[in-house]
C-alpha cells in the first residue's frame, strides 16, 4: 500500500533511493519521438479511381451525441490516468505528473518492483 505515493509498507528508504535513481535515468532512455502532422496526412483524391472523395455531411444531432461520446471517453481515460498516477510512487513535493510521465514511471516501477521480487 502507497497511501499517499510515499514509501510502501515494509520497505525502506534505499529502496525508495535506488527506485527514484532508476527512474531518472529509465525515462530518458523512453523517449517517444512525437509523430508529425504530415506523417498521418492523406490525400482527398482516392487512390484507386482518382475521384474527389466526397466529404461526409452529418446532422448537428450526430455532432453533439459524438462530442458526447468524446467527453465521456476523455474522462474515463482522466480517471484511469488518475487512478495510476495514485499507485506509482512519487514525492509529496513534486507537480502532478503528465500522462506520458505517469505511464513510464509505471514502466520502471513495474520493472523494478518485479526486480525486487526475483532477488528476493
Amino acid at each position: 500500500d502507497w497511501g499517499h505515493g510515499l514509501l510502501p509498507i515494509g520497505s525502506n528508504f534505499m529502496d525508495l533511493t535506488r527506485f527514484r535513481n532508476r527512474v531518472w535515468t529509465s525515462i530518458h532512455e523512453l523517449d517517444i519521438s512525437t509523430a508529425r502532422l504530415n506523417d498521418f496526412y492523406t490525400s482527398p483524391v482516392s487512390a484507386s479511381s482518382g475521384k474527389p472523395k466526397r466529404k461526409r455531411v452529418i446532422s448537428s444531432v450526430q455532432r453533439q451525441a459524438a462530442n458526447i461520446r468524446e467527453r465521456k471517453r476523455m474522462f474515463s481515460l482522466n480517471e484511469a490516468f488518475d487512478r495510476l498516477r495514485r499507485k506509482v510512487p512519487t514525492f509529496a513535493y513534486e507537480k502532478r505528473l503528465s500522462r506520458i510521465e505517469t505511464l513510464r514511471l509505471a514502466i520502471v516501477y513495474i520493472s523494478f518492483m518485479t526486480d525486487i521480487l526475483e532477488n528476493n
